[in-house]
């Protein structure tokens, strides 16, 4: 048995804005950057998740926040590689 504490109304509340921040981002961040959800695009939806992650895990959690840093950030890691390309 752990001494682990429930979580408060109010904390299940505030995760569940959290994790609908991140939806909203994510599948806006798609939209905005053309990435669909073909097997093609896999590799570009994983990336998108890990950088709207590494975003929330600073505190950030303002939908249009996290879509608008997303979307910045992946194309400005698209433009050195396509300058490779």
């Amino acid at each position: 048995m752990t001494d682990a504490q429930p979580m408060s109304p109010d904390q299940i509340t505030q995760s569940k804005k959290q994790q609908q921040a991140i939806s909203r981002a994510f599948e806006g961040a798609c939209k905005e950057l053309g990435i669909g959800l073909l097997s093609l695009d896999a590799w570009k939806r994983e990336r998108l998740a890990q950088l709207i992650l590494s975003f929330a895990e600073k505190g950030v959690f303002d939908a249009a926040a996290l879509q608008r840093d997303a979307v910045t950030q992946y194309k400005n890691a698209g433009d050195e590689s396509s300058s490779t390309a």
